[in-house]
């Protein structure tokens, strides 16, 4: 079940047609390795409705963590702190209220734009990183964009080999030039090309919102960042009982926000594999499993 173009209905019913035995089976598999976890059961927010989490977003690095994780997990925490998906500290940032700030100069509390244009404000940002691989990609429309090697980006491609998946940039210049990067009001940008380049300075945003898009460049592209922090407090959480967790953030909403993406994970579980919460009704600032774990 690990196919990344299934949908969360497929999953589910195709959980459903196992029989008792199988399922069990599937929980243990589950609950012993996160990896099988997250890349067969793990939907995350998107542009548009869900995408299933993948090896195409999820690194050499965030694998490390996820082993850290899965070996230590009897105390978590998440914080807002994404590091390792940057861009060249000189790219355009399309300001909410008007304006271009060149990465550099964006701070916590900035307003910019998510990936349908709407406003999303900067929750965390990374020192200037140096030494990083390093990648220029040029656009049909002339303009390019400097990116590290594992920032992600929502291609498709011209043979629908790729279809709306999140890649690195370093997985496009494996794939092929003819990758075309989706805009705002189904408008599209085709990649004529993409080079190694000597390294430049970087840094890497996050922002608010749920499915981690947002703006960059003059012609306003949609760019990406990912958490996997999220997948792992549903998956300690949810499989091991007793489980203190909590959610560390610049304010209480942004915190929120977060909290919110566990509780997507959670919900789009298959039922037989999602341990119920504690409490029916809408608890915004806590999430408290039926065995004793819960995140605050």
């Amino acid at each position: 079940m690990s196919d990344s173009s299934l949908s969360v209905k497929q999953i589910h019913n195709a959980f459903e047609k196992l029989s008792s035995t199988q399922q069990a089976v599937e929980w243990f598999k589950c609950k012993s390795n996160p990896f099988y976890f997250i890349f067969n059961y793990v939907f995350v927010p998107e542009i548009g409705g869900v995408l299933k989490y993948d090896h195409s977003i999820m690194g050499g690095k965030i694998k490390r963590f996820v082993r850290s994780i899965a070996r230590y997990h009897k105390c978590l925490f998440m914080a807002s702190r994404q590091l390792g998906k940057a861009l060249d500290i000189n790219t355009p940032i399309p300001m909410y209220f008007g304006g271009y700030k060149i990465l550099e100069e964006i701070n916590i509390g900035d307003w910019i734009f998510d990936g349908e244009g709407n406003p999303t404000q900067v929750i965390a940002t990374t020192d200037i990183m140096y030494n990083r691989p390093c990648y220029k990609i040029n656009f049909d429309n002339n303009e390019s964009i400097i990116a590290d090697e594992n920032h992600l980006w929502k291609i498709s491609n011209s043979t629908c080999k790729f279809k709306d998946q999140i890649k690195t940039t370093k997985e496009i210049f494996e794939i092929e030039t003819n990758s075309y990067i989706i805009l705002s009001n189904n408008n599209i940008l085709y990649i004529k090309s993409i080079t190694p380049i000597e390294s430049v300075p970087v840094k890497c945003i996050q922002v608010s919102n749920l499915d981690g898009m947002f703006l960059c460049g003059e012609s306003m592209m949609p760019t990406h960042n990912s958490t996997i922090a999220s997948c792992m407090l549903e998956w300690a959480c949810n499989f091991y009982p007793y489980v203190p967790a909590t959610i560390l953030n610049a304010n209480k909403g942004f915190a929120l926000e977060n909290i919110e993406k566990v509780k997507f994970i959670h919900s789009n579980l298959p039922t037989g594999l999602r341990t119920p919460l504690k409490y029916k009704g809408e608890r915004k600032t806590t999430m408290e499993y039926v065995h004793g774990s819960i995140i605050r």
